[in-house]
């Protein structure tokens, strides 16, 4: 609970839900390595353990379904699902 409000503090994690102790959905933006690189080329899960879900693109007013063609810019807010622990590694990476 204290690295999720450090997370929300910082201004790196917009929000967080917990499904259960295992599998949560947050709501970041998209470190560096993700922007400009189709999602299905980026190797995310492989890497992170985590999954872009939802995508609201920068100057859009909703979330949109996330695909293995989509591409990520810096405005862009993502909605993730992972494990806590991946997730909270993932958001560190902005």
């Amino acid at each position: 609970m204290g690295e999720w409000v450090a997370h929300l503090v910082a201004g790196r994690l917009l929000d967080w839900v917990e499904l259960d102790p295992q599998w949560v959905f947050a709501k970041t933006r998209p470190p560096r390595e993700l922007v400009g690189v189709p999602l299905g080329e980026s190797g995310l899960r492989k890497k992170h353990h985590v999954t872009v879900v939802s995508v609201k693109p920068e100057g859009q007013t909703s979330f949109t379904h996330a695909g293995m063609d989509t591409v990520l810019t810096y405005g862009s807010v993502i909605v993730i699902a992972g494990r806590p622990e991946d997730v909270e590694r993932f958001v560190e990476l902005q």
